[in-house]
């Protein structure tokens, strides 16, 4: 991966789909969950292929960067999805806000974005994990 969050977001990504299907029956189960991470993280950098210019648009941060080649049509989609992800980033619950503003506008680690929240580190995953995929789907890049 390209960052340590985009490494951070393929362990929760992989956790989630561990958590739903388990490693149950599975004979090398530690073969299984390498496996599985490594799926996703082929997944995530097939996606980032895919989709170059909205990987460059962070749903925290203040303006949408803006390249020279950037039409006044694309600048005004980027902007516009930028609207739609705050608008569902303030519709967020609480809980759900803080961990996402925490993790990932101040760069704070899962571990210690748990231990302000007073709860699991699986559950500061899950809390970040929806709150990222619904700006994202907000805005229309999922």
């Amino acid at each position: 991966m390209r960052s340590y969050a985009e490494a951070e977001d393929v362990v929760q990504e992989a956790f989630i789909r561990l958590s739903a299907r388990g490693t149950g029956g599975v004979r090398n189960p530690l073969g299984y969950i390498y496996r599985t991470v490594r799926n996703v993280a082929l997944d995530c950098r097939r996606a980032m292929k895919r989709r170059p210019e909205i990987q460059s648009l962070d749903p925290m941060t203040e303006v949408a960067p803006e390249s020279a080649t950037a039409t006044p049509e694309d600048v005004a989609i980027r902007r516009n999805q930028l609207q739609l992800v705050r608008a569902e980033f303030r519709s967020l619950p609480s809980r759900m806000q803080r961990a996402v503003a925490m993790h990932r506008a101040d760069d704070v680690k899962l571990k210690e974005t748990a231990a302000r929240l007073n709860v699991s580190t699986a559950y500061a995953h899950l809390l970040v994990l929806n709150g990222v995929r619904r700006c994202r789907t907000r805005a229309g890049w999922d």
